[in-house]
């Protein structure tokens, strides 16, 4: 965010939301989050209900009929995209122009979703401005994030070309047990490896390394941040 408030030549009001989106239920998010604070509680993150209350009051702002305009930076991480179909909800008829600055380069041979707005540094951002463009497809935005939020069956979102993908929980099993070897392997480093090519948070992984351990796939051994501290192949 440091970043993103270096480049910024007028005084903008700059916002960052911290709930990811690609990840959990959406259905009941703006009717309590009942489900989706369950969700983030089992896995262990109890300060998300401090951030859905930030993220909450960030949020009023942007529906603020007396902001000017809004316009929303995002790359290629699955977050970030979700993040522009919900503002593009919020402001559907709203007489708020929306603008938006999306950064479209890929790194070399890395995964799409590491141009993340989150982590351009200042240059990188500053180099952006001149993208700014008026939301012209508002409305169709709007629909695509709203029957993102109807669905309960999802619990992993990911960007491709042709838009938000819906993923089941283990969608990312197999990549986790890829991680592990037949002899024991410290689950952080296996954890780690899945972040590489994967956009979500490590929290997540590691209760799906628990599950995977329950379920006799993996074996673990230990005591450490994921659970356990060691995993190996059955």
């Amino acid at each position: 965010m440091g970043a993103l408030l270096s480049c910024e030549a007028t005084r903008a009001t700059v916002l960052a939301f911290g709930d990811p989106l690609n990840v959990g239920p959406l259905w009941d998010l703006d009717d309590g989050a009942r489900a989706r604070s369950a969700f983030w509680n089992r896995i262990g993150a109890h300060e998300w209900d401090a951030t859905f209350a930030t993220d909450q009051r960030a949020w009023d702002t942007v529906r603020d009929p007396a902001v000017e305009s809004v316009t929303v930076w995002h790359g290629e991480h699955p977050v970030e995209h979700l993040l522009m179909l919900r503002c593009a909800a919020m402001l559907e008829h709203s007489s708020t122009p929306l603008f938006e600055i999306a950064n479209t380069k890929t790194p070399p041979r890395l995964p799409r979703f590491l141009n993340a707005i989150s982590l351009a540094n200042g240059k990188e951002l500053a180099s952006l401005l001149p993208s700014v463009r008026p939301v012209s497809d508002r409305a169709h935005r709007a629909a695509r994030w709203r029957a993102l939020t109807q669905s309960r069956d999802a619990t992993f979102r990911e960007l491709e070309c042709g838009g938000v993908v819906e993923l089941p929980a283990d969608a990312y099993d197999d990549r986790i047990i890829a991680a592990a070897k037949p002899d024991w392997k410290k689950a952080a480093l296996a954890i780690g490896e899945v972040l590489s090519s994967t956009p979500v948070p490590d929290g997540v992984l590691g209760l799906r390394l628990r599950e995977l351990i329950a379920s006799g796939r993996l074996l673990g051994r230990g005591v450490g941040p994921f659970g356990p501290a060691e995993v190996s192949l059955t």
